[in-house]
């Protein structure tokens, strides 16, 4: 696939607001522009780059060159990216709740799109991320990670409502297959005011998130199969019938179940794009 990515666990402080750590090699090789789907992760990607080489990003029906420091927001449709050269990157994926306690700004801000983060933030951002750039060894960035990120909770420390963050870890854990109503009463609040706050705050519905969860736990269904009942994957899923998981699967993918799981190398699914973890 000519992409190697480790994932690496944050400080046990930071767990509740970031999922994970990530170092990407991305057209290895160099052989050539390559590009990749990327769908949706339900979570939110800082991307340092440590290099000058850059991916492109569609803004405006044009490709550009992203930021130095990205901020990709919560996708609810694929995005195509495309790479010229050999990419290398350091990335953080916080959890669209935890984005909002470490810095104090919702993730709403930059759903389905992305963003200069240093336009975002103040300029200790940028002498963080000018640091890691200048840092050698995955040991010390990942210190430097948590040290800055504890730094910015101390300072900042902007939970969300409790039923939002609650409600969110329980459709990850899920794997999305879990029930609107049941998740309202699980969180102790009516169906209603979750979903205006999923909205206000994530800037997609609990009803979308969920959706998101379940492709991705029908991705890892899927991965190592070479023969796939379909059938029997929608029940594992919670699907009542096999024509709603398909409907589902398109709208969040925009291709077929079937299409998708012969074509798997074009696609890039966040969570499940390790090669290892530490």
């Amino acid at each position: 696939m000519d992409i190697h990515v480790i994932e690496y666990k944050p400080a046990p402080a930071l767990e509740p607001y970031v999922e994970w750590y990530w170092h990407g090699h991305f057209n290895k090789s160099a052989s050539g522009t390559k590009s990749w789907q990327v769908l949706p992760s339900g979570y939110v990607e800082l991307i340092l780059h440590l290099t000058d080489l850059h991916c492109a990003l569609l803004r405006k029906d044009k490709y550009t060159q992203s930021p130095d420091y990205t901020i990709i927001g919560l996708q609810t449709s694929p995005y195509i990216v495309n790479f010229e050269a050999h990419v290398n990157v350091f990335g953080i994926r916080f959890k669209p709740e935890g984005i909002h306690t470490v810095f104090g700004i919702p993730s709403s801000l930059f759903t389905g799109n992305y963003e200069d983060m240093t336009m975002v933030l103040d300029r200790s951002f940028k002498n963080f991320a000018e640091q890691m750039r200048d840092t050698e060894g995955i040991p010390s960035m990942r210190n430097l990670a948590d040290t800055y990120l504890h730094n910015m909770l101390i300072k900042n420390n902007r939970r969300m409502p409790d039923y939002i963050n609650r409600a969110a870890e329980l459709i990850r854990t899920s794997g999305g297959n879990v029930r609107m109503e049941d998740l309202s009463s699980e969180v102790c609040i009516s169906l209603r005011q979750l979903q205006r706050g999923f909205k206000q705050k994530l800037g997609i519905s609990p009803k979308h998130y969920q959706r998101i969860f379940r492709i991705i736990e029908m991705h890892r269904l899927l991965e190592k199969q070479h023969s796939v009942n379909f059938t029997k994957v929608s029940h594992q899923l919670g699907y009542t019938d096999q024509a709603h998981f398909i409907r589902e699967f398109k709208s969040i993918t925009g291709e077929k179940p079937t299409f998708y799981h012969q074509n798997q190398q074009e696609y890039i699914i966040n969570p499940k794009f390790k090669d290892d973890i530490s």
